[in-house]
């Protein structure tokens, strides 16, 4: 009888740390650059309308009405545009994360990526599931805790108030009818103005940070 030589058996599933419940690993570094991008450019688009509005208070601007109009119209579109595409991009970000968290630490999370995205914009829950669920994946990235302790939280609570601001500020425009209304909303765009920029900073930490972090410890599981 042939002698029959033992073949060791082929693998046909990827190798143990590689895939987990929604998938193979996501190399969001690509992504978090473009993102970090529109978040400078959202920053930049702010300093400009500063600048632009302390130089017509003082008057220091020599252009007629028409041009001035022209200007901040067309300022107004482009922070609206770069605002549009930070949320389409943030949430696709978010998602992909969240998938990488659970592959990278399955038995602790708790919210799935479709979930991630759909906080955000679910009334009341939004107020603090995005939050909850941006500290899993904090967890599940670094593998601990206290990364980001303070840069997290932070960014959630000018957040909350950035939108609080910002709807208030709507409010009063729209049904404003003394002098003193229509100064509350304006000095509430002008407070909500530097938060912005302090906002794009917060957020650029978070997506740099956690972006890092899962490619750092999906770096060490391959070469483990």
């Amino acid at each position: 009888m042939a002698r029959q030589h033992y073949k060791s058996p082929t693998a046909s599933a990827p190798a143990k740390g590689l895939h987990g419940p929604y998938g193979v690993f996501r190399n969001n570094g690509r992504l978090g650059s473009i993102l970090v991008s529109l978040f400078i450019i959202e920053a930049m688009l702010t300093v400009f309308v500063i600048l632009l509005n302390q130089a017509v208070a003082s008057a220091s601007l020599s252009l007629d009405a028409n041009k001035l109009g022209e200007i901040i119209g067309i300022t107004g579109w482009a922070q609206g545009a770069t605002r549009a595409l930070v949320v389409v991009l943030f949430c696709l970000w978010l998602n992909r994360s969240c998938k990488n968290g659970w592959l990278l630490d399955a038995p602790k999370m708790e919210t799935t990526p479709g979930l991630a995205v759909g906080y955000l914009f679910i009334p009341v829950l939004s107020l603090w599931k995005p939050f909850t669920t941006l500290k899993e994946i904090r967890n599940a990235s670094y593998g601990r805790h206290d990364a980001l302790k303070t840069t997290l939280p932070l960014w959630w609570f000018l957040l909350l108030a950035f939108c609080l601001m910002a709807v208030v500020s709507s409010v009063l425009q729209q049904d404003g009818h003394s002098p003193e209304t229509l100064s509350i909303a304006e000095k509430l765009t002008i407070v909500s103005a530097p938060l912005t920029i302090v906002l794009d900073y917060l957020a650029i930490t978070l997506v740099i940070g956690i972006t890092l972090a899962q490619h750092r410890r999906m770096s060490l599981w391959r070469t483990s």
